[in-house]
């Protein structure tokens, strides 16, 4: 049995992070049911790449779900959405702040036909911000909460992080939001209303961060982005790349003993000149071997150097085979196609759902014909 079976999520969302949030539900046996707009649904459908008609964007992100076409803006179109709320556990949305209202389905409207209905809500800023009518993607996040600022070593530009992490960051945290909800209602019997705000949650994902600051603002807030020696990225003499991570002095005292450079073990924290000129020595010494001979060099000996490795080789690694952290599955008009797996093993869940992504509409007749 899966965890959320018996579950069921109305989906209003579009793109990430709602795909991300409905998809660990419906992974864990949740009846998420995608509302598409009839013309043409999610945008994440028509995204580059395609395989043959679907986008692979798509096909990652909506496994596991069911689509129904539903025009929210005809009263046919809201009068069946509502009796669908009547079955339902959960609505879940990321549209701006005011279009449920404007729509008529606030979750007080909501409340009248489910007292238990719980409502998330994702958006930018949160349904109440002096910015929440702000235009703003995942970049423009990181920028506003400082997060981006950190992103360099005070000398180079910021590095724009190549994955959407505030997608992604709040895509877990509307999870757990929505099951601390269903947990709620468990005890109480009583729903919620959840305000998801992209920006907070990038905020508070500074918290380490935020503590130093707190303390001090003249501290050194970069040393995780490459001011230190024995934390930074070097690279080795195939134009490749190993990521040392001896943040802690154990770590930092045998990688340098190890390359007979004990009189740098005082300074590998430091971030000034003297910690720029050991930057420098080490650039140095990285150079004179490959990727794959460093890390044979370390392999049994305690410091935190990894390789920093193509995605190729990610998915074709020995952990990723044990882990099971890809599988295929057959599409109907796409055929075999790869797919990232729930990433939680639970000892007591033999397996997760594993259903490939809807097509456009396919449950419309099937899911609207039952409804009461």
């Amino acid at each position: 049995m899966t965890f959320y079976k018996g579950i069921r999520i109305l989906d209003l969302s579009r793109l990430l992070p709602g795909g991300l949030t409905t998809k660990l539900f419906g992974d864990l046996g949740a009846e998420v049911i995608k509302i598409e707009e009839p013309k043409q649904g999610d945008y994440c459908r028509w995204e580059k790449p395609l395989i043959k008609n679907e986008s692979y964007y798509h096909l990652i992100l909506n496994g596991n779900k069911k689509s129904v076409k539903l025009d929210l803006k005809s009263q046919e179109g809201m009068d069946l959405f509502l009796k669908l709320v009547k079955e339902s556990d959960i609505v879940f949305e990321n549209f701006r702040p005011g279009v449920m209202e404007r729509l008529g389905i606030n979750y007080e409207v909501l409340k009248k036909y489910n007292s238990k209905i719980i409502l998330c809500s994702i958006s930018g800023y949160g349904q109440e911000s002096p910015y929440q009518n702000n235009s703003a993607h995942d970049l423009n996040f990181l920028a506003m909460s400082g997060f981006l600022s950190l992103m360099t070593d005070g000398i180079k530009d910021p590095a724009i992080p190549g994955v959407p992490i505030v997608d992604i960051m709040t895509g877990l945290s509307a999870s757990f939001a929505i099951s601390t909800a269903l947990y709620k209602r468990e005890k109480t019997g009583e729903g919620e209303l959840i305000d998801v705000s992209m920006y907070d949650v990038n905020v508070w994902s500074l918290s380490m961060i935020a503590g130093k600051f707190f303390v001090d603002q003249t501290e050194n807030l970069r040393e995780f982005a490459g001011t230190s020696p024995s934390y930074n990225v070097y690279k080795t003499s195939d134009a490749k790349f190993v990521a040392l991570g001896a943040f802690e002095t154990k770590f930092w005292k045998i990688f340098c003993e190890k390359i007979d450079r004990e009189d740098l073990i005082p300074f590998g924290k430091l971030t000034n000149d003297v910690g720029a000129q050991i930057k420098n020595e080490l650039n140095s010494i990285f150079r004179t071997k490959t990727r794959n001979e460093w890390i044979e060099f370390f392999k049994d000996d305690d410091i935190c150097l990894s390789p920093v490795r193509e995605l190729n080789e990610v998915f074709d690694d020995e952990h990723s085979q044990k882990r099971d952290l890809l599988y295929e599955i057959e599409h109907p008009t796409e055929g075999s196609i790869k797919q990232l797996s729930h990433p939680i093993r639970y000892a007591n869940l033999a397996e997760f759902e594993k259903r490939s992504a809807p097509l456009f509409g396919e449950d419309t007749e099937k899911i609207l014909s039952k409804v009461n």
